[in-house]
Order: C-alpha cells, then sequence, then structure tokens
C-alpha cells in the first residue's frame, strides 16, 4: 500500500510524511480535539483499518501518533449510572461488532512493524493506549491518563484496557486504576513507566521528531522492525517470559497463517560479520530460536 491510497481516506486521522519516512499522525474532529462522538462513531469502526494501512506502507520508517488541541481525546459528559444504564441499548449482534472493533484497535496497533512514538499533547480520559503502547512516550505536563468510559457508566472494562493497563501498571494498581477511574497525571505516569518524558506541550512534537530522527538515521529498518516485533509480544503474551516460548510460539503461528515475520531478518544482520547494526541475544534475548522457529513457514 502507498501513502496515496490512505492519506486522506480517514477523516479523523491528518497524516503528514516527510522526506525521511516520519509519518505525523494527527487525530482531530474537523481540526479540533476528537470528540467523543467522533470517536465511537467513526474511530472505533475505522481505526483497524487505520493501522493496518500504516503497517502495510513500506515507505514508512517511524510513526508519531498525537492529538490536536488542548487534549488528546475530549473528556466524556457526566453520566450518573441512571442515564449510562439507560443507554444501554446493545444487542447481541452490536456487541459482537464493538468486540472485533475492540481487538483490532489493539492487536492491528501492535502489528506496526515501525517504531512509534505517543505524544500525549493533553489528557487522555479514555483509549490513552492508543498512545502509551508505542515505543516511546512523551506526555505534556497537564496531561493525565484515565479511564472514564467504562466501568464508571456502567461497562465492564474493555477494548484492551484490562490487557494493556495490567501489563503498564501490574495487576493490583491496574484494577483500582479500572474501577475507580483515576487520573494519573503525568509526572506520576513517568514514575510509574507508563510515560518516559514529560515536558511543555509546546516542546513534544520537536522532541518526538528528534527521537524518530535519531531512529530512522542511526537503526537500520531491518533492526527497527525486529525490536519493534519483539517488544510487541509482551502485550499479546503479558504472562510470557520475555521472547520466551510462548511468544517463539506466538510467532511460530503467525508465519504458519502466512503473516510474514520481520523479525526473520535478524539472521541475515547476526550473520554479517563487522555490521554495525548486528544483533546479539543479550540485545533481544531468543531472537535466534524465534528466527529458527517461523524460518520453515516462510
Amino acid at each position: 500500500m502507498e501513502f496515496v491510497d490512505y492519506q486522506d481516506r480517514f477523516s479523523w486521522a491528518r497524516l503528514e510524511r516527510d522526506e525521511g519516512g516520519i509519518l505525523l499522525c494527527t487525530l482531530n474532529t474537523d481540526g479540533d480535539t476528537l470528540t467523543i462522538n467522533s470517536f465511537w462513531k467513526t474511530v472505533h469502526r475505522e481505526i483497524g483499518d487505520f493501522f493496518y494501512a500504516l503497517a502495510s506502507d513500506r515507505e514508512t520508517r517511524a510513526i508519531i501518533l498525537t492529538g490536536t488541541g488542548d487534549n488528546f481525546i475530549e473528556p466524556p459528559p457526566a453520566f450518573t449510572r441512571e442515564q449510562a444504564e439507560e443507554n444501554h441499548f446493545h444487542s447481541s449482534e452490536s456487541w459482537d461488532v464493538i468486540s472485533r472493533e475492540a481487538n483490532a484497535l489493539i492487536m492491528r496497533h501492535l502489528e506496526i512493524p515501525v517504531p512509534m512514538i505517543g505524544v500525549l499533547n493533553g489528557p487522555a480520559p479514555y483509549h490513552a493506549e492508543l498512545a502509551v503502547m508505542c515505543d516511546v512516550v512523551l506526555a505534556a505536563d497537564d496531561s493525565y491518563v484515565s479511564d472514564a468510559v467504562h466501568f464508571l457508566v456502567g461497562n465492564v472494562p474493555g477494548d484492551g484496557v484490562h490487557v494493556i493497563w495490567n501489563a503498564l501498571l501490574g495487576p493490583n494498581r491496574a484494577r483500582y486504576f479500572l474501577i475507580t477511574g483515576e487520573k494519573i497525571y503525568a509526572d506520576e505516569a513517568r514514575r510509574l513507566g507508563v510515560v518516559h518524558e514529560v515536558m511543555p506541550a509546546s516542546e513534544l512534537l520537536e522532541r518526538a521528531y528528534e527521537h524518530a530522527r535519531m531512529l530512522t538515521q542511526t537503526i537500520s529498518p531491518s533492526v527497527l522492525r525486529i525490536v519493534r516485533t519483539a517488544h510487541g509480544t509482551h502485550f499479546t503474551h503479558p504472562r510470557a517470559p520475555y521472547m520466551g516460548e510462548t511468544s517463539i510460539a506466538y510467532h511460530r503461528e503467525r508465519a504458519i497463517g502466512g503473516v510474514g515475520l520481520t523479525i526473520l531478518g535478524g539472521v541475515g544482520v547476526h550473520a554479517s560479520a563487522g555490521n554495525p547494526y548486528a544483533l546479539a541475544e543479550a540485545d533481544v534475548p531468543n531472537y535466534r530460536a524465534l528466527a529458527d522457529a517461523a524460518e520453515p513457514y516462510g
């Protein structure tokens, strides 16, 4: 897939790519902060296809994902429990659609084979995982993450938040976070390892491009793809040892299914004597076993 094939396809994502292959994705509703109405009516349905398009374009070397205005996503309206229950009109058929969309939101994000830089330009009161699942996460000093659209309005925390926040915060803190709607502000999020750098909002994009240029100009594309793929298995198998047997089995299954493994580039990278980009087992533990497991299938 080429950039022109999807550049203007998603009305809620403004896409700009520079000559170095750095793609800036800015979430928005009509040029302003992404609204909750837009998210549920359009973004939730289309975001799996959006991430698939990003993953399919081999000219993209790194991705910066951010929001517009003072918030990453617009805060939801306040609901009483009674109002929330009145809105529970979903049928079994509609829940099936929602669950498939939610699965695509998480899995296709993780299947993007290039480094991603998440930029929380402001508060993310729900679906902050869009940013915090990225490899580098920057946050405005007045931002926070929360989950205000599930349990607090009568829904079971879903859309993958129960997986992602357990992996990031640990089970006890994640439980509290999801059932209380706790707001974790930027400095605390950094202390917890949820975000990596905190700064004024005005400095975020410049810093994001610094990271992206460092990655794309000094690291080979094959190594970037290997590391991105390897680290994503922590979310798909949160109980697995780091690149251990369960993760290897996961990628073997993907190879059998014909998905194609960018990780196999590790064989060539490792074998090139004197290659400045060469990986060692210490860099990505068990990556040799991972490559060997998948190699017969593709």
